[in-house]
This record gives structure tokens, sequence and C-alpha cells, in this order.
């Protein structure tokens, strides 16, 4: 055991220095407002020049997970989310603006089922992601989803 301390201070100690990709919603609510011009302002439906990607409304996007699997990744298109798409498979950048699918293609993905195609892979993909109180699905590389995508 450390001296003047107990195991417990140790672990509280290294969880608080551990950080994860996924930036805690909290975390984003308490971030000061962006500024309005340079690379880290709000480009609705872009990304601006800090690689920062912000929903149509000019929420911060911010991922939370990978989704693998196609029948999860409907049933948070059917409960509402967003889609966007960077079809190449880069993960998107200043350089690669997404595609943001508008409500009326969103219904006919949800008509036409689960997406299809290689999800798991290092090409195609779908990330999980908050924008304000919206979920969004970021669908990245050649994923078909419907007659909407690729």
């Amino acid at each position: 055991m450390p001296s003047g301390g107990s195991w417990n201070d140790v672990v509280v100690a290294k969880q608080r220095k551990r950080r994860t990709f996924v930036v805690p919603a909290a975390e984003v609510a308490a971030t000061p407002p962006r500024p309005r011009s340079g690379p880290h302002s709000v480009r609705p439906g872009r990304f601006n020049g800090a690689n920062d990607l912000f929903d149509p409304q000019g929420h911060l996007v911010v991922e939370e997970a990978e989704v693998v699997d196609p029948s999860e990744a409907l049933r948070h298109l059917e409960a509402g989310a967003l889609v966007a798409q960077d079809v190449c498979g880069c993960g998107g950048h200043l350089e690669c603006q997404p595609t943001w699918y508008s409500a009326a293609d969103r219904r006919r993905m949800v008509a036409a089922g689960a997406p299809r195609g290689e999800i798991q892979g290092d090409s195609a993909w779908i990330d999980f992601c908050r924008a304000g109180e919206r979920t969004v699905l970021f669908l990245h590389g050649d994923i078909v989803w419907g007659d909407v995508t690729s």
C-alpha cells in the first residue's frame, strides 16, 4: 500500500488521468461557445478547420461508439437518428465533407430495412454519435442503405 494513503486513492487518481476518445456530454455542454470565425468556428453540417463535425443545426457531433450491427443502426434510425455519410471511407475532414440525408431520405432508409455491405472493416463502418439531444449515425465508406446511399 502507498505511504500516506490507501489503494483506493491510487485507483481514483489513475481513473482521473485516464481519458477516452469519447467526450462526455456534460463536458461538451460545459464548453464555452465557439467563435464565429477561425479554425474552431461552428460550420453547420460540415467539418471546421479543427476537424470538428457539426450537424446541420450547428451542434457539435460527438462520437460515442462504433456501430457494427446493421440491425442496431436501423433501430437508431427508426428512433429518429440523423444520418451523415463520408462515401470514400476516410473518416471525414475539412477537405472531405459529409453528405447529410433529409427526413424523406431517412424514411426511405427505414422502409428499406437494415443497411447492407461489409460494415465490419477498415473501409466501411458506422459511428454512433450525439449532436445536442439528437443521435447521429455517421456512415463511412461503401454502405448501401436502400436506394439512398452508395
